[in-house]
């Protein structure tokens, strides 16, 4: 049970000095930014941007360096507090921190926009560094949770149209995944009696936890990781949210999905394989699917959202191919790692570029915006090169002809991811620089804050892959650059490039060509005929309704009639009248008697 605050006051000053010092340093990644959050309100605009930008350092400090010797014990504290740096996790806290870290440098004028937009910001961070730290099923939901809900006025932050609608979808979303994740967690819980992740990886190995209820709990986290069918929320919110907002979305907290498939799953200690199977499929098909859906957009942000959808796929097939068997659990818990620090930095990157197209020439930023799509399809010697030959040397790991199939699969969703890193340029290249009006606000300086975030990504993207993994990890494979790995590596991107400038060339040539490219599904795509479905289903109660309200008006319309023709009081009255007459007196006497003799009868 927690411990009342008074009680803790009165216990600090007998605590043991180390002990006090090691309880500081692992909840520093996440009390600062909590209290960051209250102190935000109470500062004037300018001081809330350095505060939320320092507030993301200790979590980057804390996966660089962490202390030294196992977590200390935390249960004393709020919700029975249990974190844990071990495995891959310290990877991903690297990761996801930078991404933050880079977001916060970009969003001095979101941040100091609104009064709230700071702390909604920071409780935000909170909740995703809380994923990643979380070692109980309890501080594993309440940090999903908070990071969740608070993300929600990020995506409504514009309150244009579009922004409300993007934020109706993601909350709808959210909470069906919430309640998934909730059940699941509340059953894993009861049946493994403990809330540690621990003890349900032993509840998982000895099958202790149904198959239906992991499901559950891999559906809920399915939801923020927006893979396909639950990838609607993402395609609408990017767009809608500002340019940070979007870069700390798709960079960090969809990853969020996947460090909560990493921690209930136990990769270690054999899921069911029907689990792993299941996840490996909807991974092609969010990799195959997205890509073709993102290249017909015309949107910047609405193809880097469905890049994402995409780029997830290729990492819940990793996820999948470790749930298949225990063996390639490390292998697929450190190639998924490095797959979100690589994807993290890149898309961030990509995403920044929207902001820096009026600060920096334009050729500088379509040079920067290509160095990291490079990145992302994979092209040799690219931070992308190292995170996918993790993933394809995990998924070599399956029995053939699976293994062959599904690597090969995984080419061609890089030729996908070529594609669209193809479009984003394109439209990089169409876009106009607005022309100030009178009295607008004058455009930040060259080096503002977006501009050096997006550099420091871009620095990242070149050297973080290279450097974090093995430093941070001890189950890093060494990296192959051998002719045949970079031949495979290669061919994706070079087709993808070859396709893309064969549809550059054939359109202008083709009858009807521009009409042809002018159809593309709406971003959301489902989610416009659920829309649909939804607005014929409430025109369809609402004309019930007219037609139950025309026929209580039908009724009472008759009741006043008869009222009017046939007052009531006049109506008891004859009928008293007949009642009381002799000869209907002495029918009714004559039948009671009938009926008595007939009672009597032997």
């Amino acid at each position: 049970m927690s411990t009342s605050p008074l009680l803790l006051l009165s216990l600090l000053p007998r605590l043991d000095p180390a002990l006090l010092s090691a309880t500081l340093l692992w909840t520093a990644p996440l009390a600062l930014p909590l209290l960051a959050a209250l102190l935000a309100p109470l500062l004037p605009a300018p001081r809330r941007y350095p505060l939320t930008v320092v507030a993301t350092l200790p979590a980057l400090l804390f996966a660089l360096l962490p202390p030294a010797g196992p977590p200390p014990d935390l249960t004393w504290l709020l919700l029975d507090l249990e974190l844990g740096v071990a495995g891959p996790r310290r990877l991903l806290l690297a990761a996801i921190a930078g991404v933050w870290l880079a977001g916060a440098v970009a969003a001095r004028e979101l941040l100091t926009s609104r009064l709230g937009t700071a702390t909604v910001w920071l409780v935000a961070l909170t909740g995703n560094l809380g994923v990643v730290l979380a070692d109980d099923l309890v501080t594993l939901y309440a940090a999903f949770a908070v990071m969740t809900f608070a993300a929600y006025p990020l995506v409504v932050h514009d309150r244009t149209p579009a922004a409300r609608r993007a934020g109706r979808v993601y909350i709808v979303l959210s909470v069906l995944g919430e309640a998934l994740l909730l059940s699941g967690l509340l059953v894993a819980a009861s049946r493994a009696a403990t809330t540690s992740l621990d003890g349900l990886a032993e509840a998982v190995a000895i099958g202790q936890v149904p198959t239906g209820v992991l499901g559950l709990m891999v559906a809920g986290f399915a939801v923020k990781a927006g893979v396909i069918p639950v990838h609607l929320w993402l395609p609408l919110a990017h767009p809608a949210a500002p340019v940070p907002a979007s870069a700390v979305l798709s960079g960090a907290m969809i990853k969020a999905g996947v460090v909560g498939w990493l921690s209930v799953l136990a990769l270690e200690a054999g899921p069911p394989a029907v689990i792993g199977q299941v996840l490996i499929a909807v991974g092609v098909v969010s990799i195959l699917v997205a890509a073709l859906l993102g290249v017909t957009q015309d949107k910047v942000k609405v193809v880097l959202a469905y890049s994402s959808i995409s780029q997830l796929g290729f990492i819940t097939v990793v996820v999948g191919v470790g749930a298949t068997d225990p063996t390639r659990g490390v292998a697929a818990a450190t190639a998924v790692a490095a797959y979100v620090l690589h994807h993290g930095l890149a898309k961030a990157a990509l995403f920044l570029s929207v902001s820096v197209t009026d600060l920096l020439p334009r050729r500088v930023v379509l040079a920067g915006t290509a160095f990291a799509g490079l990145a992302l399809a994979g092209a040799p010697a690219t931070s992308g090169y190292l995170a996918k030959q993790a993933a394809k040397d995990t998924v070599g790991l399956l029995p053939a002809p699976m293994g062959d199939q599904v690597t090969l699969l995984l080419s061609v969703g890089a030729v996908g991811t070529t594609l669209l890193m193809a479009r984003v340029l394109v439209l990089l290249t169409r876009a106009t620089a607005p022309t100030p009006a009178p009295g607008d606000v004058p455009p930040p300086p060259r080096w503002s804050g977006p501009t050096i975030a997006w550099s420091g990504l871009l620095v990242g993207v070149a050297t973080a892959t290279f450097l974090l993994p093995p430093l941070l990890t001890d189950t890093w494979p060494a990296p192959r650059f051998t002719a045949s790995a970079v031949v495979a590596a290669s061919w994706p991107v070079l087709v993808g490039v070859g396709l893309a400038v064969g549809a550059a060339w054939l359109r202008p040539r083709i009858a009807g060509g521009d009409r042809a490219a002018r159809w593309r599904p709406p971003p959301g795509d489902v989610v416009v005929l659920l829309e649909a479905a939804t607005r014929g289903l409430g025109r369809l109660l609402r004309r019930g309704m007219d037609v139950g309200v025309r026929a209580g008006d039908r009724l009472r319309a008759a009741g006043r009639t008869v009222h009017a023709r046939v007052h009531p009081l006049e109506a008891f009255g004859r009928l008293d009248e007949l009642l009381t007459r002799w000869r209907a007196l002495g029918l009714s006497f004559l039948v009671v008697a009938l009926l008595l003799l007939w009672t009597l009868r032997p």
